[in-house]
């Protein structure tokens, strides 16, 4: 209650100095940025960081502090306003620097393989970690694994399939949808001290866009694995295992799993559907 009282005498103040002289005092220009961004942090979405790099040493300056607050309070406002207008609040924040450059730093690094004509290495490590991950999700249903080769550029495995048995789907098409390695790391992410999220991210968004290029390479309806399992039933079991897995890859670490779960199925699909409407809407109405 207080708080609400103190915001309405600082509102009150701040109408009453319109068309008058503003008085100015001698302020330490971090502490008046510090209690706007407070302010302005606790009122915006979650899916909004504000960030306010200032030097430790106190900068002493001659303002007015009601309105110098108001002014800012503004411009943080109406830039929050337009990052949610255009739809893209959750895609600039500090959350993603990390997975932006992972995804950055595995597209130079397949380019580099590739002009140095290396691509087969990158082609090999595909193929093993297939197998591989068909051995991780079968050892994980309780499967027997009979054979896991590599020799040279030969890769192979061969476990019990028990295609009648549960995880027959899961354990034939997992190497299309789960990317071992992000899942591997992906713990840290969350237990891990909040300053070296940004290397976990880069991590997790690398060895993902190793998994996405995997999948664009090897997935095709005449593969074994999809049409053993019903080309059907495979599209529908990938899509839905692609999406969840990027849901948990776009998870901040404020918002959690279930909110990035809800935002890749609802949020992010309804904004693609009512955002291009909206901007019709408008263009309508300018004219």
């Amino acid at each position: 209650m207080s708080k609400d009282v103190k915001r309405l005498e600082i509102i009150a103040e701040r109408f009453s100095k319109i068309g008058s002289l503003p008085e100015t005092t001698s302020e330490n220009l971090n502490d008046a940025l510090s209690r706007i961004i407070d302010y302005i942090s606790h009122r915006s979405s979650e899916h909004i960081t504000i960030r306010c790099i200032m030097p430790e040493r106190p900068i002493m300056v001659r303002i007015c502090s009601s309105l110098f607050e108001w002014v800012i309070e503004n411009l943080c406002k109406n830039a929050i306003d337009m990052c949610v207008r255009i739809g893209f609040d959750w895609r600039f924040t500090g959350s993603y620097i990390g997975l932006i450059t992972g995804f950055g730093a595995y597209a130079l690094f397949a380019a580099t393989l590739w002009v140095l004509r290396m691509s087969h290495n990158l082609d090999w490590s595909m193929k093993f970690t297939h197998e591989l991950t068909h051995t991780l999700v079968a050892l994980c249903f309780g499967r027997k694994i009979y054979e896991f080769v590599v020799r040279g550029r030969e890769c192979h495995v061969r476990y019990d399939t028990g295609k009648l048995g549960v995880g027959y789907l899961p354990i034939t098409l997992s190497p299309y949808c789960i990317p071992i390695y992000t899942f591997m790391i992906f713990p840290f992410r969350f237990a891990g001290d909040a300053h070296y999220m940004i290397i976990f991210d880069a991590l997790i968004a690398f060895t993902y866009a190793f998994h996405i290029h995997s999948f664009i390479k090897q997935t095709r309806f005449t593969q074994s694995d999809i049409e053993n399992s019903g080309r059907a039933r495979a599209v529908a079991f990938l899509a839905f295992t692609h999406l969840a897995v990027l849901s948990l890859i776009l998870a901040p670490p404020k918002g959690g799993v279930l909110k990035a779960i809800g935002r890749v199925f609802w949020e992010y699909p309804y904004q693609i559907i009512t955002e291009p409407i909206s901007w019709v809407h408008e263009i309508i109405n300018y004219f």
